[in-house]
């Protein structure tokens, strides 16, 4: 039966909620139960800091006495993420505010037919097995005079026992049960219903729509669509349309082929500014200069006006990520000045 499940792209790693699987290149990483729910939560909310008490409320019943047990946790996800040098790169700590996730994320819905669950429950029936302490097939008939119900699995340990030869052939069967589920899974965990394998290495940051009824906010919006060029740019190896040629694109409905056709670009970042008082809501996505597909669409950035470097960053970031750019040092250093 096809199962949709989401699972987020963070550079090299897969994070797949459902199955509480932490994997890199495909290689799993062992991740215990809480501290993954903790990624998972900072993933999810990446669009802001998560305070320490918010955490020990969802996860820890809110109470002082698991602080010690908080940190740790985020330093056992630190560790699976191979983010412990100075600079972070996945989870970014400010003391006194909290935790934030502030790598790139690329959301995928992917459809598959095995679970990694159901596999496992597929080699737990030998461990069962061997653990029954029922040796005598008869005995079973007794059981439901005692008001008991014999399970299955105590029926097949004793016919198991009984019978060596069968024993021998259900091992077989078994052995090409998990085999074959292994095959299933892994070839339908590779396809994806959304994947964009090819990388894209230009892209086209259109003119952001100002929603403020204030013309004054106008001048915002198209400063931070020249910060969002400036700051794409750093990239090593990404082509980035100047200023001067995209604003030409200002004001109007664009077909995403058109923009393809006279600038030979790869990808599109749109989106939409409001600016009301002291803070700022933005939304972007990035799309297929192609085909018009959506590589990716972030959530609100609802912050105050004195974030907005921060959320131009996490934006190129995700860019870079939705393009399936994977960033070195140096450019990691470039966007973070």
């Amino acid at each position: 039966m096809n199962q949709l499940r989401k699972r987020y792209l963070l550079e090299d790693y897969s994070l797949v909620p459902d199955e509480q699987l932490l994997s890199r290149s495909g290689e799993p990483i062992h991740l215990p139960k809480k501290p993954f729910q903790v990624l998972t939560y900072l993933v999810e909310h990446r669009d802001r800091f998560v305070s320490r008490a918010e955490l020990l409320d969802q996860f820890w019943d809110g109470k002082d006495v698991y602080d010690d047990a908080l940190r740790k946790c985020v330093g056992a996800i630190r560790k699976a993420l191979d983010d412990q040098s100075d600079e972070a790169r996945f989870i970014e700590t400010r003391w006194g505010v909290g935790y934030r996730y502030i790598g790139p994320v690329t959301e995928q819905i992917v459809r598959e037919e095995t679970s990694i669950t159901e596999i496992e429950r597929t080699r737990g029936v030998k461990i069962i097995v061997e653990e029954e302490e029922i040796h005598d097939e008869t005995a079973l008939d007794k059981l439901p005079a005692a008001g008991l119900a014999p399970s299955p699995t105590l029926r097949l340990r004793a016919i198991l026992k009984r019978h060596p030869a069968v024993a021998v052939l259900a091992l077989l069967f078994l052995a090409g049960s998990i085999g074959a589920a292994v095959i299933i899974t892994s070839r339908q965990q590779r396809v994806p219903v959304e994947t964009h394998p090819t990388q894209i290495r230009s892209v086209a940051v259109l003119p952001l729509k100002n929603l403020s009824n204030d013309p004054e906010s106008e001048y915002f919006s198209d400063g931070l669509t020249e910060n969002l060029i400036n700051t794409l740019s750093r990239i090593e190896g990404l082509k980035v349309i100047s200023h001067g040629s995209v604003f030409a694109f200002k004001g109007k409905e664009i077909d995403p082929r058109e923009v393809r056709e006279k600038m030979g670009v790869g990808a599109l970042l749109e989106g939409s500014v409001l600016k009301t008082g002291d803070r700022v809501r933005v939304n972007v996505r990035l799309v297929n200069a192609e085909d018009g597909r959506v590589l990716w669409a972030s959530n609100t950035y609802d912050r105050p006006v004195g974030d907005i470097f921060t959320i131009q960053d996490e934006i190129a970031r995700n860019t870079a990520a939705g393009l399936r750019l994977q960033l070195n040092g140096e450019d990691q250093k470039r966007l973070a000045k």
